[in-house]
């Protein structure tokens, strides 16, 4: 090429001069090529490269051989193939060898793709990486924990295409932006922030900017944006993200599934490094997650008395019209229609979940509420199938308890049915639910979370990345009510030891237990109600609560939990150490969590838990939204620093049970009791909705 032609420098074989005898060449595949000299630098070469944007398996197979070719000749493997004539030919040459030898091993039956898959690991890795130039990744990040029930597999295929996401740096801690709008005693009470002012605070474009450029440099394909920039989710070959991360990728599997990790820390450019919060599908791993676990048909179940509309507004004083029609299943109680149309509301589903319309359809017919064509519902995910629910009731019960029960206490707000998932296997939930806040162009104003993992399994980089969003959603008059979980104190059940709940730890949420009663015609609170618990009553489940061992205990709450501590320490309701005595404590409020009952694939059934306490709330809060924001008033936002401030003014007591014994039946050690005031199994106890809207409308 020309550009071999100049005057000769360091690192440039001079040209022979006239008349000196040629250097002995030796000859493959019909390729001459020239022999190696010990310590002989290589050339510069042309910029310009051979273009395999639509190469074949033998170009592959071609371009794969001449790396190894160049490889004994000391050519750093991670750089471009050159364009030359010479070196053309022994892309031929190498494929023809390479070719012939696995035709020979493979007993004449020569398959391009096979031939390919079956070269060395190192070889494809240095066929598959990118051609651009990667800057050194020298900024090492921490290796991200990864959760004990995945297990490493073999080094992950380098041509695999992987999608990675990259979370922009914070721009703002906003947790005393938070403070301002919920605190009760700020002069900025309830005054929210635009979209467009909360984006301002939150993201800083020129990061956004730099990762969009990192991302272009080393190859790789931006494939979304959320619309602030917040995340950037990129595509390229493992062997790329190798190159540019400065880890090895294995394939790590879990239940059927399979995604590439890095097994230790990664690492980052340093001119980007400032800008990145953390590049997730690297080195994180989903935890395990739970959902509800009490369901049964109701003509399996031997009690008489259920949860059901008209139950649930009679015992927490919902307003009702008084009026009863007959649905197919006796008299209830129709909730007249109330507030603003701007008052959304959503439930937040995962793992395959579905809700079914006709099944909400019926659900109305049958307790005499409105039909469903009044509540204006969308649909993000497309998991709103009957069909699936016809099938199998373990497909839909978390959806159609959520969907119908929020819809019940508030049935004129529009909502979502927020259905997130994310094409790795290996995504954790929570970030996608995370993203799906950052690309809203319009606030929900109360959000229902009915899922939860273990907080030590998740990795603190995403908890961060849920709380900004959260703390976001807050800043804009939102709400996000999550359920405290379904094993007590004690995790996912299957062993004892302390296991608090995430997303229900995060201070931005309000985290909500169960209760069970004695008599649901009877009266809310102490003694008649109690906390839920699966060895008393037929609970089925137990009501999580506990301490968060990763944020710290929020200062709304530091009264209360000093209370709690100086009416137990000392007793027999102390309880067994080995928790956080400093830490986050929940949940903040309960409610009812025994027998609802839901209508799925057009049968009724009773479905237990927290999951069905926390919709109720949410379906609470977003009805006095309606009221509020029909009056041209602030919605509630982070209601937690105005409930703990009230001392729980809102709430009936909740002064017996425990949560020491799982929804498994495991007795455990670990675990709180119910006390006067708040406590670590009911919080502040089950909601009145009454004292409630009187104490935020």
């Amino acid at each position: 090429p020309a550009s071999h032609r100049g005057s000769p420098t360091a690192s440039t074989p001079s040209r022979r001069a006239h008349g000196t005898p040629r250097t002995p060449r030796r000859t493959l595949g019909g390729c001459r090529l020239q022999e190696a000299r010990a310590g002989l630098p290589i050339a510069k070469l042309p910029s310009y490269q051979m273009d395999y944007d639509d190469r074949s398996d033998d170009e592959l197979t071609g371009v794969a051989a001449t790396r190894e070719i160049y490889a004994t000749f000391g050519y750093p493997p991670s750089q471009p193939l050159p364009r030359s004539r010479r070196h053309v030919c022994a892309v031929v040459g190498g494929a023809t060898v390479l070719s012939a030898i696995l035709v020979l091993v493979a007993g004449r039956s020569y398959d391009p793709t096979t031939a390919f898959a079956t070269l060395p690991h190192a070889l494809r890795a240095a066929t598959c990486a990118s051609s651009s130039y990667v800057p050194p990744p020298t900024i090492r990040r921490k290796a991200d924990s990864k959760p004990k029930h995945w297990s490493r597999g073999a080094a992950a295929d380098p041509c695999m295409m992987h999608d990675v996401i990259i979370a922009t740096t914070h721009k703002t801690n906003l947790d005393e932006e938070l403070r301002k709008v919920s605190d009760p005693n700020s002069k900025n009470y309830r005054k929210y922030l635009s979209t467009e002012a909360v984006n301002e605070l939150a993201t800083d474009q020129q990061h956004v900017r730099n990762i969009a450029t990192w991302v272009s440099q080393i190859g790789a394909q931006e494939i979304k944006r959320t619309k602030n920039g917040e995340y950037i989710t990129a595509r390229a070959s493992v062997a790329t993200w190798t190159q540019a991360l400065g880890c090895e990728f294995f394939d790590y599997s879990y239940d059927g599934k399979k995604a590439p990790r890095c097994e230790g820390a990664y690492g980052l450019p340093v001119h980007v490094d400032a800008s990145i919060h953390a590049v997730f599908n690297v080195g994180n791993l989903a935890p395990r997650i739970s959902k509800l676990k009490g369901i049964t048909k109701l003509v399996d179940k031997e009690v008489t008395e259920y949860v059901t509309p008209s139950v649930l507004a009679a015992f927490y004083s919902i307003p009702s019209s008084g009026a009863e029609t007959a649905g197919a299943f006796g008299p209830d109680i129709l909730i007249p229609p109330t507030g603003s149309a701007s008052a959304r509301q959503a439930v937040f589903e995962t793992q395959g979940e579905y809700y079914s319309p006709t099944d909400l359809a019926q659900f109305r017919s049958y307790f005499g509420l409105p039909p469903s064509e009044a509540t204006p519902i969308s649909n993000v995910g497309s998991h709103d199938e009957a069909i699936a629910c016809d099938v199998d009731a373990d497909l839909c019960d978390e959806g159609n308890l959520d969907m119908q029960y929020l819809t019940t206490v508030n049935p004129y707000g529009p909502t979502t049915y927020f259905y997130v998932t994310l094409a790795d296997v290996a995504t954790d939930p929570f970030l996608a639910f995370a993203m799906a806040l950052a690309d809203l162009v319009e606030p929900i104003y109360v959000a229902s979370i009915s899922w939860g993992s273990i907080e030590s399994e998740e990795v603190p980089s995403i908890m961060t990345s849920f709380d900004v969003e959260a703390a976001k959603l807050g800043l804009k008059g939102g709400t996000i009510v999550v359920s405290s979980g379904d094993d007590g104190a004690n995790g996912l059940g299957t062993e004892c030891g302390y296991a608090p709940s995430f997303p229900a730890s995060s201070p931005n949420v309000l985290a909500v237990g169960a209760t069970n009663a004695y008599d649901w015609s009877g009266t809310a609170g102490a003694p008649n109600e109690i906390v839920c618990q699966a060895d008393v009553l037929g609970g089925v489940v137990t009501s999580g609560g506990g301490f968060s061992g990763t944020y710290a205990q929020p200062y709304w709450q530091a009264d209360a939990v000093s209370a709690y501590f100086t009416q137990v320490d000392g007793t027999q309701q102390q309880p067994f150490g080995g928790f956080a005595k400093g830490g986050r404590g929940y949940p903040d409020v309960a409610l009812a969590g025994k027998d609802f009952e839901v209508v799925i694939g057009d049968v009724l059934y009773l479905v237990s838990g927290t999951s069905a306490s926390a919709p109720s709330v949410a379906g609470m809060l977003a009805r006095i939204n309606a009221g509020l924001l029909a009056a041209g008033k602030a919605p509630v936002g982070l209601v937690n620093p105005t409930l703990y401030a009230s001392s729980g003014s809102f709430a009936n007591d909740i002064v017996d049970g425990d949560n020491t014994c799982t929804a498994y039946l495991l007795e455990c050690e670990q675990g709180f009791y119910a006390t006067t005031g708040w406590d670590p199994a009911s919080g502040w106890g089950s909601v009145d909705y009454g004292r409630l809207e009187a104490l935020l409308a």
